[in-house]
């Protein structure tokens, strides 16, 4: 069993969370969050992304009904 000691605010679980708790307290507007992000992600970690929340091509492209 580990325990630690603690003062102040409960540290944050992991850094995702971290990241939006700077957003919602306004240290980061969110766009600026987004460019880091994008900015430090790879472009397939990008496209994996999109296409994991729907939003590559494969989802948006327009569906011939001939």
């Amino acid at each position: 069993m580990k325990f630690t000691a603690q003062w102040g605010p409960r540290p944050t679980s992991n850094s995702r969370d971290k990241a939006l708790e700077l957003v919602e307290d306004g240290m980061v507007s969110a766009e600026d969050m987004l460019t880091m992000c994008l900015k430090y992600m790879s472009t397939d970690e990008v496209e994996d992304m999109l296409d994991t929340n729907e939003l590559s091509e494969r989802f948006t492209e327009e569906e011939d009904y001939a």
